[in-house]
């Protein structure tokens, strides 16, 4: 679900970008950089680096950002020999971001840009990249980077989270980011043995919420069946929606996560959710039957509520928002179906175990009938 929800705001990224790039960028404050007192910068051979050449350039009226850009790039640069090290290259990583976002954002717009490769192996040789829906650049985050390093010093638990934030990152993005989803399965691995390994520690804790999204990625999906066709389109989230975009994804997806990560503990609850799936018209005007366990009023709470049944290997794996008038909640949902008698199935075996489940039949819009 967060790229589907990365994707929606991506207009209101750009509407709103200039704007906040001229504010955020031109006071050129930089608040919160931690920049080691220990680094000396060597700014003559900073400057002279081909490798950064193009984004010493479209710093250089930032002088504060520049100095912390090349500050980053002698951390880069240094002979790694304590966990130490790394961790405060990607302390200073982490406060770049938000900064060199802005003047890449402006960059682009200025020449007219939606796609600089020259940028993007820049930012890539520094542990960066560029996100990118249908072309257009809407966002910098992190990029596998002293791979080599990490490896020969770090602990552990460490190698552990920094595998964990490249596999989130690389998952982003994506014109149709479920067309492929082997990145959301990296994502789902390495955060299982995380938590198996550390379940107390500040990493399990930091990586939560990432986690709990990918699962959802391979539980929280729907079958649209196309009237003409054979061949039913799979869609990841999106609550009830028909559309390929931007949730579109295939069967061989969820296959792939049941065949490659059988010691999963989801592997079981996808194969349930795969062998039943819920099923929908692309038919705008075909009412949709959800098979109800609960109603859910506040929406912090209900990626969590939802999580808890699919880690307890109970395959109840939707959230759908229902809406009464103008009010709006959502309902944690067994399945959902457009053929009522398929809904009633559902409905007579979910009653089993939880008897108060009820159906509840809304229209494409969501509103109850």
């Amino acid at each position: 679900m967060y790229k589907i929800l990365t994707i929606i705001l991506i207009i209101f990224i750009f509407s709103c970008g200039e704007q906040s790039n001229e504010s955020d960028t031109n006071d050129d404050t930089l608040s919160g950089i931690n920049i080691p007192d220990s680094v000396m910068i060597d700014k003559e051979n900073a400057n002279q680096s081909g490798s950064h050449k193009l984004l010493l350039s479209i710093s250089e009226d930032y002088p504060r950002l520049k100095d912390s850009l090349q500050t980053y790039f002698t951390l880069l640069s240094e002979e790694i020999k304590r966990e130490k090290q790394i961790v405060e290259i990607f302390a200073l990583r982490k406060d770049l971001i938000p900064k060199l976002d802005k003047i890449i954002v402006k960059y682009l717009d200025s020449n007219q840009e939606d796609y600089n490769e020259e940028l993007e192996k820049e930012l890539q040789i520094i542990g960066l990249q560029g996100l990118y829906t249908e072309g257009m650049y809407y966002g910098l985050d992190v990029f596998p980077v002293l791979e080599k390093e990490i490896e020969s010093v770090a602990s552990e638990e460490f190698k552990l989270k920094i595998a964990f934030k490249n596999a989130v990152a690389l998952s982003s993005g994506g014109e149709y980011p479920y067309d492929t989803m082997s990145d959301d399965m990296e994502v789902v691995r390495i955060g299982e043995e995380i938590i198996s390994k550390y379940p107390n520690s500040k990493t399990a804790e930091l990586i939560k919420e990432d986690f709990i999204n990918a699962v959802s990625c391979f539980t929280d999906f729907h079958v649209v069946v196309y009237s003409g066709s054979d061949d039913p389109a799979y869609i990841v989230g999106c609550g009830t929606e028909t559309s390929m975009y931007p949730g579109g994804s295939n069967k061989k997806n969820f296959l792939d996560f049941i065949d490659i990560l059988p010691g999963s503990k989801y592997s079981k609850v996808i194969k349930s959710i795969l062998d039943n799936p819920s099923e929908i018209s692309s038919d705008e005007n075909s009412l949709i039957h959800l098979v109800v366990i609960d109603i859910e009023k506040d929406y912090k709470k209900i990626d969590q509520r939802i999580f808890n049944y699919i880690d307890n290997g109970i395959d109840i794996p939707h959230k759908i928002v229902v809406r009464n008038g103008d009010q709006a909640d959502w309902a944690i949902v067994y399945r959902f179906f457009s053929d009522k008698s398929k809904a009633d199935k559902a409905l007579r075996y979910i009653k089993q175990t939880y008897e108060d489940a009820e159906i509840i039949t809304i229209n494409s819009a969501g509103q109850i009938q």
